[in-house]
Order: structure tokens, then C-alpha cells, then sequence
């Protein structure tokens, strides 16, 4: 659902962007990954290569945990930066690192 509200596709070109950055990727369009209802809104979920994302393509820019808030929960004082708010849309497949 979320893939065709975009425009997005299987190894064409999105952009990341959180409060922390922005990041270019490919996508990868899924079943596995199911909407949520919160409050009357519906809420999607993406998964991010975790650490490696700059390093290869070499112009990929920064991978996904430097795009995070560093915070950590109140009541277990585990960092949160593995879910954090973003948007993501189509980019021109010119645009994507190679």
C-alpha cells in the first residue's frame, strides 16, 4: 500500500529523510511489512540496512543509525534508534548513487 501511494518500486530510487537526515536507497517493496492502525491513523513501517548503508555504494552517504535521535527510553534506558519517524519518496533513478 504504501509502495504504490509513493510511486516506489523493487531497485528504483527513494530518499530517507528523518529529523537527523536524509539518505538515498533502493527499494526493496515487500509484503512482510504490514500497516498499522494508532489513533485512527494508519502507520507504515520500513526497514533500514542498520550500519553498512555508507559504505557501499561509495556515494550512498550516510547509513541509517546516523539518521537516528540519539535518546534513550525512560524506563529501560535503551537507546530508541531503532524506530524513529520518516518519510520516504521516490527519487529519480539519475539521482541514485551507483
Amino acid at each position: 500500500a504504501l509502495s504504490r501511494q509513493r510511486g516506489l518500486a523493487t531497485a528504483r530510487g527513494g530518499l530517507v529523510s528523518s529529523a537527523g537526515g536524509n539518505l538515498l536507497s533502493k527499494a526493496t517493496v515487500t509484503n512482510r511489512f504490514h500497516p498499522i492502525n494508532a489513533n485512527v491513523k494508519t502507520v507504515h513501517m520500513i526497514g533500514l540496512p542498520w550500519q553498512f548503508g555508507g559504505r557501499v555504494p561509495k556515494r550512498a552517504g550516510g547509513c541509517s543509525i546516523l539518521s537516528t535521535a540519539a535518546v534513550d527510553s525512560p524506563n529501560s534506558a535503551i537507546p530508541e534508534s531503532k524506530a524513529f519517524m520518516v518519510n520516504i519518496e521516490k527519487m529519480p533513478d539519475q539521482d541514485l548513487p551507483e
